[in-house]
């Protein structure tokens, strides 16, 4: 399930998220049949949140 809300991207597995991003400033996302949102969070399932969390921080890292 792919929804947008209150400027909120979800991206669910059988109703269920476990990584929450907050963003620093608003992103422009492309929803499935191709409209257009903006969004200032992004919520999704991952089967390994800590090795995401973990490489969004090594990202976060290396910018300038």
């Amino acid at each position: 399930m792919v929804a947008v809300k209150d400027g909120r991207l979800t991206v669910a597995v059988s109703s269920r998220v476990n990584v929450a991003i907050e963003l620093a400033e608003p992103l422009t996302v492309v929803r499935p049949l191709g409209s257009r949102a903006e969004v200032s969070s992004i919520r999704f399932f991952a089967d390994s949140p800590d090795v995401v969390l973990a490489a969004l921080r090594t990202g976060e890292a290396a910018r300038p």
